[in-house]
């Protein structure tokens, strides 16, 4: 049986439990593609960004290592504050989301 689309989530309650459905927001993240479109391939496009990324990886990650270790020196020199924190947790957040190139020469 399908349940209604809404905005809201459907709570159908039990004796001894709930069940909380969110709403079905999956067709907005559906888009329709053209006829002339079809040919294109979104993991290739991602695979050339990627490379075109790696050359410049190695210098990326040593300067953003560098950031990491500023931020925790300064963890160190001036304690645990809402800057240095916040410093410390950006630094680490930036590295992690990197992207990764498939290949990165030696």
């Amino acid at each position: 049986m399908p349940r209604p689309r809404t905005d809201k989530p459907s709570v159908a309650t039990y004796a001894d439990h709930e069940i909380i459905s969110p709403p079905h927001k999956l067709r907005l993240a559906v888009s329709e593609v053209a006829a002339s479109a079809a040919d294109d391939d979104p993991v290739a496009r991602a695979e050339q960004a990627l490379a075109r990324l790696s050359c410049d990886f190695s210098t990326w990650m040593e300067e953003e290592g560098e950031r990491l270790d500023q931020a925790r020196n300064g963890v160190k020199t001036a304690g645990f504050t809402g800057a240095t924190r916040d410093a410390l947790f950006f630094a680490a957040h930036d590295i992690r989301a990197m992207p990764r190139p498939w290949v990165i020469p030696g």
